[in-house]
């Protein structure tokens, strides 16, 4: 279980709401097109799924299809993280002369 949960943090996942529509053509064609979605669950309007970034791009035909709208609730994992510092090479210079100063005086 570890594993699998820093596995899907070093890809990245992203969690999305489909809205509207037909929900059940739209997991159908889901499967139709490979694209498997972990943790789908049902809601009140639609349901709520989680998919890797590459992905998410490849359900907005689908959801165009099945009549559905799609929205992104939350975006996690170490690629999310590294394009929020990407301009920010301070810090990692700071991140790695700490590491190096913290071996240096054991």
């Amino acid at each position: 279980m570890l594993f699998m949960k820093s596995l899907r943090w070093l890809i990245g996942s992203v969690e999305f709401t489909a809205e509207g529509g037909f929900p059940e053509r739209f997991i159908s064609l889901m499967g139709s097109c490979r694209i498997p979605a972990q943790s789908l669950h049902p809601t009140s309007l639609g349901l709520r799924a989680t998919v890797r970034p590459g992905l998410y791009h490849k359900l907005r035909p689908i959801a165009k299809k099945s009549g559905m709208r799609m929205r992104i609730c939350g975006r996690r994992g170490l690629p999310f993280l590294v394009y929020r510092y990407n301009r920010r090479t301070g810090l990692l210079v700071g991140v790695i002369l700490l590491s190096i100063m913290l071996m240096v005086m054991q």
